[in-house]
């Protein structure tokens, strides 16, 4: 059973949504008044950009995994640190 929206959160939604698309059609503008060669379309990529993405896509996630165990690592230091001494 879905949730019952409420008007607040329905135009609270609206309102992020219209937003969201306003900022991102003034950044493709802005995008193609610097770079007047880009092109955007929707058709599927060939082997080679997917490629790309693979490889770029598996480094973000590499780094995103190093990064969390960082921050995880940090916060059982800390946690050890202030543990009460029996």
């Amino acid at each position: 059973m879905a949730p019952k929206i409420g008007a607040r959160h329905l135009g609270l939604a609206i309102w992020e949504f219209t937003v969201t698309v306003l900022a991102n059609t003034a950044l493709a503008g802005l995008c193609y008044r610097v770079y007047p060669e880009l092109h955007i379309s929707l058709r599927r990529p060939d082997a080679a950009m997917l490629r790309q993405f693979l490889n770029y896509s598996s480094y973000v996630f590499v780094i995103h995994c190093a990064v969390q165990l960082i921050y995880y690592t940090d916060n059982l230091i800390v946690g050890f640190s202030f543990l009460p001494v029996q």
